[in-house]
């Protein structure tokens, strides 16, 4: 027996990205969550060579490099549960050039307003549960 169901991906901006239409058999199944947060994110990589990045929702990687003051402002409308971004200090340069992670409301990063990358090549994992953003 044979199932069909459509699946269709929705920006936070309501605009359908695209429609799957499939159904399960013997050689077929349907993806898990997971799974499609893999397909549409990929977890590739965004270089970030500018004082001022506003997050866009395909981004999970961000691979800083810029030689000044950097700050990443996470906006509220991708604050979604189960959203994690890795932020990494790919130029090492942060000791002397901060990277400054802002949301764009009054949402919290560990309980504080930014969180700051203040070490050489170091790197910050953020996760949220919808509300804010916490360090892990």
């Amino acid at each position: 027996m044979s199932e069909t169901r459509e699946l269709q991906v929705i920006l936070s901006s309501g605009e359908v990205t695209s429609t799957y239409q499939g159904g399960i058999t013997s050689d077929d199944k349907y993806l898990t969550s997971s799974e499609i947060d893999a397909k549409i994110v990929g977890g590739e990589v965004t270089s970030i060579n500018v004082a001022a990045y506003a997050l866009l929702i395909t981004d999970t990687i961000l691979s800083v490099s810029y030689a000044g003051a950097c700050t990443i402002t996470i906006p509220t409308a991708q604050i979604t549960n189960g959203r994690r971004l890795v932020i990494k200090d790919a130029g090492g340069l942060a000791g002397t050039n901060n990277i400054t992670i802002a949301t764009e409301g009054a949402e919290t990063i560990d309980g504080s307003a930014t969180a700051v990358i203040n070490s050489d090549y170091s790197a910050i994992n953020i996760y949220s549960d919808g509300t804010n953003l916490y360090i892990y």
